[in-house]
Order: C-alpha cells, then sequence, then structure tokens
C-alpha cells in the first residue's frame, strides 16, 4: 500500500506575480508530472486557486496545479526528490518559493534550495 503522499504545487505566474499563458501553465504542470513520475512511478495533477502575501507585501491570487504522488513510506530520499523539483520550479519561474507537501506537512521551498 502507497501511504506517504509527496506533492509540488505548480505556481500559475513567473516573476512573482505575472500570469502564465494558460499553455505555459500545462507545459509546466506536464514536467513536474514527468519529474515526479521517474521518482515515485506516476504523478496526479489536481487544479487549485491559491493566495499568498510576496515579500513586498503584495496579495498574489493564482490557479496552481497540485501534482502529487504516493510512495509505499516515508523517506529523506524522496524528500528530497520533491524538495529538488521545487528548487528547480522556483529557479525557472522566478519565484520566492515554490510550496511543497510531504508526509510531515508543507513547507516552502526557494530557488537558492537548489
Amino acid at each position: 500500500m502507497l501511504t506517504a503522499k509527496y506533492a509540488v504545487y505548480v505556481p500559475g505566474t513567473k516573476n512573482v506575480d505575472h500570469p502564465l499563458a494558460t499553455d505555459e501553465r500545462r507545459e509546466w504542470t506536464l514536467a513536474v508530472i514527468e519529474k515526479m513520475s521517474y521518482v515515485f512511478g506516476g504523478a496526479t495533477s489536481q487544479e487549485a486557486l491559491g493566495g499568498w502575501i510576496s515579500e513586498s507585501g503584495q496579495l498574489v491570487v493564482e490557479n496552481v496545479a497540485i501534482v502529487y504522488s504516493y510512495a509505499p513510506a516515508k523517506t529523506a530520499e524522496y524528500e528530497s526528490h520533491v524538495r529538488n523539483i521545487a528548487a528547480w520550479l522556483a529557479a525557472e519561474l522566478n519565484q520566492e518559493a515554490v510550496s511543497v507537501e510531504t508526509p510531515d506537512g508543507m513547507d516552502f521551498v526557494s530557488a537558492a534550495a537548489a
């Protein structure tokens, strides 16, 4: 049974608050699905609307894709993989941080973590 959930939240913006075009969002989501699938054997994407306060104090509301996978157990190796994917995505989209979920909860990963 697969009991440990890991997820990466794919932003709907780049450069903090500039919306991605629909086809561009899909490409980034598919890239994360591919990376997660190589680690976990498969991945699923779910659309959501999220909001957060940027470092400048601005409310940013965006469509996000939550890409998640399940593993047979919680391991440091799986957590390292999802954190690396999030750091890569943060760098590519010039984001302050990208959200990740692990069996321990949610965290935010910056490009500097790469």
